[in-house]
Formats: C-alpha cells, sequence, structure tokens
C-alpha cells in the first residue's frame, strides 16, 4: 500500500472503487433522511447516482450493491468509462 503525506504531517491512502462504494453505503445505510436530495453525480464519482433519501433509499443502495458486486468480480481499468456509463444510464431515478 501507497501512503501519501498530506503536507500537514498525516499519512493517508487512497481508498480503491471498493472501498469507497462500501463507504458511500455504509453513509447511505445509516441516514435517517426523508427529504433530502442526494446526488453523487460529479465528474469525480465513480458512481453516478441520485435521489431522494426519504423515497429513493432502497433504489440507492441497490445501485451502491450492484457496484459492489460489479468491483468485486474485477473490473479492468480499460472498461472503467464503459461501467460508469452504464450505472450512469441504468440508475437515472
Amino acid at each position: 500500500m501507497q501512503y501519501s503525506n498530506d503536507g500537514f504531517g498525516l499519512n493517508w491512502r487512497e481508498m480503491n472503487l471498493l472501498e469507497l462504494f462500501e463507504e458511500m453505503r455504509l453513509l447511505l445505510e445509516n441516514l435517517n433522511l426523508e427529504k433530502t436530495i442526494f446526488r453523487s453525480n460529479h465528474a469525480s464519482n465513480h458512481l453516478a447516482l441520485k435521489g431522494i433519501l426519504g423515497h429513493d433509499k432502497s433504489q440507492l443502495l441497490a445501485g451502491v450493491d450492484s457496484a459492489i458486486q460489479l468491483i468485486s468480480i474485477h473490473i479492468p481499468p480499460e472498461e472503467a468509462d464503459l461501467f460508469r456509463r452504464i450505472f450512469e444510464e441504468k440508475l437515472m431515478l
């Protein structure tokens, strides 16, 4: 594992895709909000999701679970863009 120094004396390592998706799932799973709009559709996000937490929470969790399942079977880096496009099309909530 490669760690980076952040300039403040703290060492950290960048999470891999599986860890990022697991963190997103943990966040969504534990948020108990009714009318909050959730978006992870910025260009820097690896998984584009959007929905209203009180209404779309199960769909958002299902999207993250699908991503975790796909990552667990390994997607080669050269297919990462295709992976992102498929999820963006599939998860237009």
